[in-house]
């Protein structure tokens, strides 16, 4: 049984024996296998860089073209934006063309505005010099003025208090002052009482239109002028008024003062009744 059993377990250490040959022999040819198709891609690999080393010089060049067409695609781009912005200006530039051309056409059609408005303001000024304070009718009124002052005079002699005369002043303006009969004291029309002012502007308007040259008419209007004045004046007044009536055909005076009333040939009353008027003789 020794015996046996010493040649058993050297029957298991030949059986792992062989067992570890069989094991490593499977992986020698595993390994083999692999070398083997190591070597062929090894060779395929060879072949490719042999054609690689062949094809180098192209590789380069096609690298090089590569990177002139990566270059020229750039420019492109730029270019393609260039010209839009190109594209841009020159739309703005159309506009702005357009826009100026019309603001030419505006101005020139201003000029030629402008031009006749120069003529007609040159035409102006001379009708201002000529018709103006120092045109025509002030070198007329200078020559008038001791005429028209008689005539004033002639008018308020037995009429008013006062005497009515014009004067040139150093400024070259009309003015139109007057002269108190007793104190001989002297002060602009403007700042006459209401009865003066009243007896002044019918006195220079009756004589004006007695002296002037132009067609006269043969009714005068005088509606309401004496509101002004108070009636222990309208005495004055109604003298004055009966020496007026030389200087126009017919006076029509209007008037809601009774004492006023009395002053006509003949009276004409209107009288308002329901909304209604009415007129009597």
């Amino acid at each position: 049984m020794t015996v046996l059993t010493s040649k058993e377990k050297g029957f298991v250490d030949i059986k792992k024996q062989f067992d570890e040959y069989e094991k490593n022999k499977l992986i020698k040819e595993k390994h083999e296998a692999t070398i083997e198709n190591y070597q062929l891609k090894i060779g395929g690999l060879q072949t490719k860089l042999t054609e690689y080393d062949k094809m180098l010089d192209k590789i380069k060049a096609n690298e090089h073209i590569d990177t002139m067409l990566i270059k020229a695609n750039m420019r492109l781009e730029d270019l393609d934006r260039q010209k839009t912005q190109k594209q841009n200006q020159i739309n703005n530039d159309e506009y702005s063309i357009k826009t100026l051309e019309e603001k030419i056409k505006t101005n020139l059609n201003n000029i030629i505005k402008i031009a006749e408005e120069q003529e007609k303001e040159k035409i102006y000024k001379i009708f201002l010099e000529a018709y103006g304070k120092n045109g025509i009718s002030k070198i007329i009124m200078k020559t008038m003025i001791p005429l028209i002052n008689s005539e004033l005079q002639r008018l308020m002699e037995e009429s008013a208090y006062f005497k009515l005369q014009i004067q040139i002043n150093d400024k070259n303006e009309v003015e139109f002052n007057m002269i108190d009969n007793g104190t001989g004291i002297e002060k602009l029309m403007a700042s006459g009482s209401g009865y003066e002012r009243t007896i002044a502007s019918l006195a220079l308007r009756s004589v004006l239109s007695k002296i002037c040259s132009l067609p006269k008419p043969n009714l005068i209007v005088f509606d309401e002028i004496f509101g002004k004045i108070s009636n222990d004046n309208l005495e004055m007044v109604h003298s004055f008024f009966v020496a007026i009536k030389d200087f126009f055909p017919t006076i029509l005076l209007i008037s809601h003062n009774p004492i006023v009333n009395n002053w006509g040939d003949n009276t004409i009353k209107i009288v308002k009744e329901d909304n209604i008027s009415k007129v009597f003789q």
